[in-house]
């Protein structure tokens, strides 16, 4: 039983970190449109990139 509950912590924190880790990308737009010298916009597609990295590469 106590394999259970380390295994389901180890997913809980997982799916914490995927999680947030879009929203943090989110929160640094302007600063990652400058340094690569684009529109924010654009670099907003890395969020949409991530995303749909998670979607294929995650669990089925």
């Amino acid at each position: 039983m106590r394999g259970n509950s380390v295994s389901l912590a180890a997913l809980c924190a997982s799916v914490f970190v995927v999680g947030t880790s879009e929203y943090l990308v989110a929160g640094m737009l302007p600063e990652v449109g400058a340094d690569l010298q684009v529109p924010q916009g654009t670099a907003g597609q890395a969020v949409t990139a991530y995303a749909l990295g998670v979607v294929v590469g995650g669990p089925r």
